[in-house]
């Protein structure tokens, strides 16, 4: 394809267990890890915005509803 890619990872991999990545989203900075919200580690120049979003596949999830 051509183009600009959606995302682009700006630093490796390898900081540390649940030390958050940086990349750009549509050329946004982000900061991203597998964690969803809690104590992260980030780098000194990386503020926490409050924003949260989630991803992944969805394919084979389950849900119920209680009673």
């Amino acid at each position: 394809t051509t183009g600009e890619p959606l995302f682009v990872a700006t630093r490796q991999p390898g900081a540390g267990t649940g030390a958050a990545l940086q990349g750009e989203l549509l050329g946004e900075p982000l900061a991203y890890s597998r964690s969803v919200s809690g104590k992260l580690r980030r780098q000194s120049t990386s503020v926490d915005s409050g924003l949260r979003a989630i991803g992944g596949d969805y394919s084979q999830a389950a849900y119920g509803v209680g009673m």
